[in-house]
């Protein structure tokens, strides 16, 4: 590295690697295999070696952080790799349980084998039963049960789709005989909407403490679900700083006081949660 040269994220160092095989490493603790064919793979092994930043993960890593509490129950859902999952332990979470639908992924995530980390692999919807699920061509995330998400991203899922057969489930089909714990991480790729609705007693008898959500489209319907006795907020990393901002759920993402990030949410009880009155902006 030249001297002098200033990184501002590990993106800027992604060309650099040439190596696109198999490694592994270890995570707050624990050996994960990775596929260095995948870009975001690459990007999270940079950011371990590097410490350099990488907004999409930075972001997740400061909301557990803040949200997470000693002794959760975390759902992971959407845990591709099990990176989310692996942070929130190492934040303080006693056990988290990931759902992750596509096959290879959820074999990834029973090969960590960390007792703490316990895996399905279903897609949870609003509904029992089996659906056609949309792989992602450009890389491992993505994957879909969506048609809106494919029409949004089409060059992620090319012009002949692949697809692969999954079960879903609803949150209260899984979670018949108790809590569903403390703290929900959605990332569904679309069909966050319908996970929320299969999870309509939990969420009215034995709701969680806080929900973090990414959402392209529908959060105002994401909070209508949720209901009244709900707070919300969109969560943003400064520019100048890299800290956690959260501002009203309608704060624009491109603002260039803001790092772009996918569009992330904070959903949280009123009656459980206060915010940090130093993050938060715009009367939330």
């Amino acid at each position: 590295m030249r001297k002098g040269l200033v990184l501002n994220d590990v993106s800027e160092l992604e060309g650099s690697i040439s190596y696109r095989g198999p490694l592994r490493m270890e995570i707050c603790g624990h050996e994960v295999s990775f596929d260095l064919s995948n870009p975001h793979e690459v990007r999270y092994v940079l950011r371990a070696l590097t410490g350099l930043p990488h907004p999409q993960a930075d972001i997740d890593h400061k909301l557990f952080e803040t949200f997470v509490r000693d002794g959760d129950v975390c759902l992971d859902i959407g845990a591709n790799i099990g990176m989310t999952a692996l942070e929130m332990l190492s934040l303080g979470a006693a056990r988290v349980i990931a759902f992750e639908p596509v096959a290879s992924l959820a074999d990834r995530l029973r090969a960590m084998a960390v007792p703490s980390v316990e895996v399905h692999g279903i897609a949870l919807s609003d509904c029992d039963g089996m659906a056609e699920i949309i792989l992602s061509q450009s890389h491992n995330q993505g994957h879909t049960l969506s048609a809106e998400q494919v029409a949004q991203f089409p060059k992620v899922f090319g012009d002949r789709l692949r697809r692969q057969t999954v079960r879903t489930s609803r949150l209260d089909q899984v979670f018949d005989n108790g809590s569903a714990g403390d703290l929900w991480k959605i990332d569904a790729e679309g069909a966050e909407h319908a996970v929320l609705r299969g999870a309509a007693r939990l969420l009215s008898e034995e709701p969680p403490r806080v929900i973090l959500c990414e959402c392209y489209a529908g959060v105002d319907d994401l909070a209508a679900i949720l209901g009244p006795d709900w707070g919300g907020a969109r969560a943003l990393l400064r520019s100048d700083t890299g800290a956690l901002a959260l501002g009203p759920l309608d704060t624009p993402g491109d603002d260039r006081a803001f790092r772009w990030i996918a569009p992330t949410y904070v959903f949280y009880r009123k009656d459980a949660v206060a915010l940090p009155a130093g993050m938060t902006f715009g009367g939330v």
